[in-house]
């Protein structure tokens, strides 16, 4: 069992569904530089998702300790 399921920080439910990965970002600038398809793929991506800081959000520490059950 993946400790994040544990702490309730991901649903039981979906842990089938989590895959470890190691250095996904050097691999992803590494697959970038190698391949000009590639580069574009992941352009196309960082295009479209967007960035949530949620240090923004005033809440957010008390509703995260709230939902997670150490």
């Amino acid at each position: 069992m993946f400790p994040r399921c544990v702490i309730g920080l991901i649903p039981l439910e979906l842990e089938s569904k989590i895959k470890m990965i190691s250095n996904a970002a050097g691999t992803g600038a590494k697959l970038a530089l190698l391949s000009s398809s590639e580069f574009r793929r992941e352009k196309a991506i960082a295009e479209v998702v967007e960035f949530v800081e949620l240090g923004s959000y005033p809440r957010f520490n008390s509703i995260f300790g709230q939902c997670t059950f150490f």
